[in-house]
């Protein structure tokens, strides 16, 4: 009978390269904060939560890197859709008034 392996973690991280992404998810938040508060509560509250895990991932070893970096890619994502949705909106307001699109 073949006996099992003791369980192990997914994956070894190297310390230096999991404070890197944690870092870089922090500094990220901290330029893109003004677009934040542009937008809903509901964006604010995503960037809160994702800036506190990513200051526990300087601290704790065991947060992984590829979830936070999925939710900062994620929010990224949403910021800029919704910018690029007002910014669409704008010109065509304006243009209302002028005439009418087909």
């Amino acid at each position: 009978m073949t006996s099992t392996p003791p369980a192990t973690p997914k994956r070894q991280r190297n310390n230096a390269a999991s404070d890197n992404v944690a870092q870089n998810v922090l500094c990220g938040i901290e330029e893109k904060s003004r677009e934040i508060r542009f937008h809903g509560h509901n964006v604010k509250r995503l960037a809160t939560k994702l800036q506190a895990r990513a200051r526990r991932a300087l601290q704790d070893p065991r947060i992984d890197d590829d979830d936070l970096k999925d939710s900062w890619e994620a929010l990224l994502l949403l910021i800029e859709q919704d910018c690029g949705r007002f910014e669409r909106q704008s010109p065509q307001s304006a243009s209302l008034g002028a005439s009418a699109p087909p």
